[in-house]
């Protein structure tokens, strides 16, 4: 199976709990929908990860992959929220249609970044 398709999969099972997890916090703990879906962001962060070391990428894990894919995950999370956020707030869309539209954004970003520079053996030496 393609890389890109394993992503795609890896992706919908993420975002899935992404947005579960949102509805969640938001609903059921009453936490602000910016929180919640900052809280959300942590939580599968680690799930993602797992996921693409062994069903996307198939690499063995080391540490300077972790590292690599920290440093990125960050970039793109704060880049996710920050976007969720602007584009909620300055062009009134609705917070799940937001979420879907730049979490589909990220998705095509991390994929050719995850592929060229974190999850490819030749930069994890």
């Amino acid at each position: 199976m393609p890389k890109f398709v394993k992503f795609f999969i890896s992706w919908g099972i993420t975002y899935f709990i992404n947005i579960w997890f949102t509805y969640f916090f938001d609903k059921y703990l009453l936490f602000s929908e910016e929180l919640s879906y900052f809280l959300s962001i942590l939580i599968i962060t680690l799930i993602n990860f797992i996921i693409s070391l062994r069903f996307t990428f198939n690499i063995k894990y080391n540490h300077i992959i972790f590292i690599k894919y920290i440093f990125f995950l960050s970039l793109f999370a704060i880049l996710n929220y920050i976007l969720v956020i602007l584009i909620k707030n300055y062009l009134r869309i609705d917070f799940y249609i937001t979420i879907f539209l730049v979490t589909t954004l990220i998705f095509l970003l991390k994929f050719i970044v995850y592929d060229r520079y974190v999850f490819n053996w030749r930069w994890s030496d």
